[in-house]
C-alpha cells in the first residue's frame, strides 16, 4: 500500500473515533441529567404522597 494512503486512513479513523467518543460522552451526560431529574421528581412525588 501507498504510505500516504495508510496515513490518511489512520487520520480519518482517528477523527471518527474522536467524534464517536465525544458523542458517547454527550449522550452519557444527557442520560445522567435525565436520570437525576427523574429521581428528583420521584422524591417530590413521594413527599407529596406522604403528606396526603
Amino acid at each position: 500500500k501507498d504510505p500516504t494512503n495508510v496515513i490518511k486512513n489512520l487520520q480519518h479513523s482517528n477523527k471518527l473515533t474522536f467524534f464517536r467518543e465525544r458523542e458517547a460522552i454527550t449522550t452519557n451526560e444527557s442520560l445522567k441529567h435525565t436520570t437525576d431529574n427523574v429521581d428528583k421528581d420521584e422524591d417530590q412525588w413521594m413527599k407529596y404522597l406522604d403528606r396526603s
